[in-house]
């Protein structure tokens, strides 16, 4: 059954794209050839967000936690870079240019962690197999312990039932 994409999702995989395709075409400008890093480091970067934005479409799950994650760290990035001393001793200090950034990554996170996206990327449904894991592992040990209590169950009657010397009236009532 094919599971429906959020129209959300597919947006975004769409920018990323177009982003990815845009830094691509910019490497190819003469002027980048003399600076072959430069041109490498922006093929690479092209590369990771075409594959991050066929894996958006596709709707995998190890795309949903690295978006997050990338996400999450350009948030924090943009305020670990305000703590700096030479930043905050010359006083260049910029929130409103920090937020302007920030809000943007933070309604992605808000719109990322929402259960329809979760859904689509199989996180939520990962978590509840890891539930049915669990639960199956612990079922399986309680069955092993009932079993186990049984047998040592089974086992203590045979010993309440091995021969002793009082219980000789038992053995020849029987056999008369």
């Amino acid at each position: 059954m094919q599971r429906k994409r959020p129209v959300g999702v597919t947006v975004i995989a769409v920018l990323i794209l177009v982003g990815s395709l845009t830094v691509l075409g910019a490497s190819l400008l003469p002027i980048l050839a003399v600076y072959g890093g430069v041109v490498l480091m922006f093929w690479g970067v092209s590369v990771f967000g075409i594959i991050l934005s066929y894996g958006m479409l596709r709707g995998w799950s190890w795309v949903w936690y690295l978006a997050l994650a990338l996400w999450v760290l350009s948030v924090l990035s943009l305020f670990v870079e305000e703590m700096n001393p030479v930043t905050l001793f010359m006083g260049n200090v910029s929130y409103e240019h920090d937020l302007a950034i920030a809000v943007p990554y933070m309604i992605l996170i808000v719109y990322w962690l929402t259960k329809g996206v979760r859904r689509f990327f199989k996180v939520a449904k990962g978590l509840a197999a890891e539930a049915k894991i669990t639960q199956m592992w612990v079922s399986k040990a309680t069955l092993l312990s009932s079993i186990h209590h049984r047998a040592r169950e089974k086992a203590s009657k045979c010993r309440k039932k091995r021969w002793e010397p009082k219980d000789d009236w038992l053995i020849l009532e029987t056999f008369s």
